[in-house]
């Protein structure tokens, strides 16, 4: 018992700490100038099936420069907690009206390593935020991405490894609430959305495996009956 009570309150202290040092970054966001990141990197694209807001997020446009990184998270911090204010509910814990949705556009990334950039970005932010993202959709997601998430976002931080979901084209965000309609697909660009239509386009049918393995036990049992009839005959 004592051991838990202890446990708790590092847990707590180390939370409290992550948020001290988020309000000072937040501070420095404010006073700093963003200008080299591009402004469409992030946007509101939409709404959910819930009326709250769904954010995009391109990966491709990320600054490849390492110096630039520390830029492109504190413009996040801020344009998020601009957000924020225009949402007062987004973050007060109701499930039912409080919380939004982040897509993060991993199509035409050449590595790994934006997301993987990204990835380490929200996991300095304060339980408050990562609590209040309903579902992180990763669209067009690599193997290696995903093979990420499940090495590093597991052993992590599990609240955000739970609202991590991959998905390969657009549509399938419905599957998480997002409203794929004509307003929210034309405020992607339109790269984007060429580049997901070749992919439904070229795709291949995904059969059911379980099915299949069914049919060939089947045949393999039937088979050995047969060898064994053959034997006793």
């Amino acid at each position: 018992m004592k051991a838990k009570l202890e446990k708790n309150a590092e847990f707590r202290q180390r939370m409290s700490q992550r948020e001290e040092k988020y309000r000072v970054t937040l501070q420095r966001a404010y006073y700093s100038n963003l200008s080299v990141i591009d402004s469409d990197i992030i946007k509101q694209a939409g709404i959910d099936v819930a009326g709250r807001p769904v954010y995009v997020f391109y990966g491709d446009l990320q600054p490849k420069q390492d110096k630039l990184l520390d830029k492109l998270y504190l413009f996040i911090v801020k344009w998020l907690e601009d957000e924020f204010g225009k949402h007062p509910r987004m973050l007060d814990g109701d499930p039912a009206r409080s919380g939004f949705t982040l897509v993060y556009f991993n199509t035409f990334c050449e590595s790994s390593s934006h997301y993987e950039d990204f990835r380490g970005m929200l996991r300095t932010f304060p339980p408050r935020v990562i609590l209040g993202m309903n579902y992180l959709i990763v669209v067009h997601p690599t193997l290696r991405v995903k093979t990420l998430d499940w090495i590093v976002i597991g052993t992590v931080n599990n609240e955000l490894k739970d609202r991590t979901h991959y998905v390969d084209t657009i549509q399938k965000c419905e599957k998480y609430g997002v409203q794929v309609d004509e307003t929210f697909l034309k405020r992607l660009r339109e790269e984007i959305r060429e580049h997901d239509f070749q992919t439904r386009k070229t795709r291949k049918p995904n059969h059911n495996r379980l099915f299949i393995r069914r049919r060939i036990w089947r045949r393999y049992w039937r088979s050995k009956k047969q060898r064994r009839s053959c034997r006793t005959t």
